[in-house]
């Protein structure tokens, strides 16, 4: 068995006994109205005294509800006391860490603190704005809150999920808003390594901004130092290269991004067709291509082409996919 088929084997094998969702799913929770943060306490038992943070020129904010759950955690929506501007709430909790393995998740979560740091200055209308995070540790364990732009539409993926595919005009009008998202990022020496309709934000315009960029992956490595159960972006949308767990560069997020257009365009993820992640690692490991939708114009049929290259210096970039006919038909 070669090295490169073994290496499928321990992804494919892992990955089958992960959680097979990721992201925020739509939740309600009326009974949260109520309570009031306390960052300085578990994420656990956030419940009694106000937060008092300065963000957004804000130092008291109110949690009013939970507007989502997924594999790391629960999101809060927050309301400023003195402004009434309202800000999304991340919150995630390790299991218990063993003992000598809790100096590895500490390096991981200086790691990821100077990331977000980062993230925290990106500023750009196609980028969810961060405002800062805080980690807490407690007995054996790890609490991490990161304070982020609350985007009231919801995900592509929570309007796919509701309201069916996107016309191609749509298609291309979110194509393009991605696109210029990615060539800020890039621009900058950024990554976004998870780019799908899950991560994908719409503001009250309608208008899309990137989010969750690297934070997935980082807290997927700290949840893995501490002893807790690994977890991997969801295989449709993952390039070769990370499957393979090959180096990569920005065109990862290009093969993503045609994915997406993939989702966006049929209301599901590429390689729907088959049954598992496990066999997704292996098609796409194998240096297969997803299905294109048949219904599609040339136009939108030739960009896929250029986002999916099994080698990565054969993609286009984001910035020489924006001058592509399909979203130049946006107008």
């Amino acid at each position: 068995m070669n090295d490169e088929r073994r290496n499928l084997l321990n992804v494919g094998a892992e990955y089958e006994n992960r959680y097979r969702e990721e992201g925020v799913q739509e939740t309600s929770d009326a009974a949260n109205t109520s309570q009031l943060i306390n960052i300085n306490s578990s994420v656990r038992q956030i419940l009694g005294t106000v937060l008092t943070l300065t963000i957004n020129n804000s130092s008291q904010w109110k949690q009013c509800q939970q507007i989502g759950s997924g594999a790391f955690g629960k999101v809060y929506l927050c309301k400023s006391l003195d402004t009434g501007k309202k800000m999304a709430m991340k919150c995630f909790h390790t299991d218990f860490v063993a003992v000598d393995v809790y100096k590895s998740a500490i390096k991981e979560l200086a790691q990821f603190q100077s990331e977000m740091k980062c993230y925290k200055a990106l500023k750009h209308d196609r980028i969810v704005q961060y405002y800062g995070s805080k980690i807490t540790e407690e007995t054996n364990a790890i609490s991490i809150t990161i304070f982020m732009e609350y985007m009231e539409m919801g995900s592509i993926h929570g309007r796919l999920k509701s309201r069916g595919a996107f016309t191609e005009r749509e298609v291309c009008k979110y194509s393009k808003q991605i696109l210029e998202g990615l060539v800020y990022i890039h621009g900058k020496d950024f990554i976004h390594r998870d780019i799908k309709g899950a991560n994908i934000l719409l503001d009250n315009a309608r208008n899309c901004k990137l989010a969750d960029f690297g934070t997935s992956k980082k807290l997927e490595t700290i949840r893995s130092h501490s002893n807790c159960t690994s977890f991997l972006g969801t295989a449709n949308w993952m390039s070769p290269e990370l499957i393979k767990c090959d180096s990569y560069g920005r065109s990862t997020d290009i093969w993503s991004l045609g994915c997406t257009v993939i989702e966006m365009v049929t209301a599901k993820p590429p390689w729907d067709e088959l049954e598992s992640g496990f066999q997704i690692l292996f098609k796409v490991g194998g240096g297969n291509l997803p299905k294109f939708p048949t219904d599609i114009t040339e136009n939108c049929n030739d960009f896929l082409r250029r986002c999916f290259h099994s080698e990565p210096k054969d993609r286009l970039t984001a910035a020489n996919l924006l001058e592509h006919n399909f979203i130049k038909d946006v107008g």
